[in-house]
């Protein structure tokens, strides 16, 4: 009975699903923002010094000043940093690569819970949120093709530089979504210049 209802309930989001959902293909032991995360202890497990979790949103839809208000398609992805040591970490959003089907691209937009952007320090004993978001072409959106990707990411621990890629690829449902974890309030934003700021409820206009 148990496998029947979990067969139906997997149905019924199916169904209701409009957007494409993305999951790590690694490292998938965690969830941030009520969505599977990848995670990772840096340096190592052995010497945790900061705890990152990386999740994606799927695609969204944002309106821009600089685009004239025009909707602009784009992948959603969320780090989390947490600082267990006792040195500064770091990261920019700009050093956030995603590699797919239309090449290498940094982030169109970003937001974050505090307001030190677009450079983050997180500080001993605290973490920080950053939310990307990289536009694709809307003919990618609605053809579903070849959506899988790779986020190349680098954060600073105490001045040392570590890189890793997360690749993501798509599901029918992420297995984390029924768990409806509450999604953090993220105040502050950058934008690269060329698209320019945000606005709308809040200076953001997402759906």
């Amino acid at each position: 009975m148990k496998a029947i209802l979990l067969v139906c309930l997997a149905v019924l989001l199916g169904a209701c699903a409009s957007k494409p959902t993305f999951v790590p293909e690694e490292q998938a032991s965690a969830t941030l923002g009520g969505r599977t995360a990848a995670r990772y202890l840096l340096p190592s497990d052995y010497d945790v010094q900061a705890d990152v979790k990386i999740a994606s949103f799927g695609f969204t839809e944002a309106r821009t000043k600089n685009h004239n208000g025009k909707k602009v398609h784009a992948i959603q992805l969320r780090i989390n940093v947490a600082n267990e040591g006792d040195q500064p970490v770091s990261l920019d959003p700009r050093d956030q690569i995603v590699e797919g089907p239309t090449g290498r691209h940094g982030p169109g937009f970003a937001r974050s819970n505090a307001g030190e952007l677009p450079q983050i320090v997180v500080p001993p004993g605290s973490s920080r949120t950053v939310e990307l978001y990289y536009p694709v072409p809307e003919e990618l959106v609605k053809s579903h093709d070849a959506t899988d990707f790779d986020l190349s990411w680098k954060i600073l621990v105490g001045g040392v530089e570590f890189t890793r890629v997360t690749p993501f690829h798509e599901v029918a449902i992420d297995p984390a979504v029924a768990e409806q974890e509450f999604a953090e309030e993220l105040a502050y934003a950058w934008s690269d210049p060329y698209w320019g700021p945000w606005y709308g409820f809040g200076g953001w206009y997402v759906w």
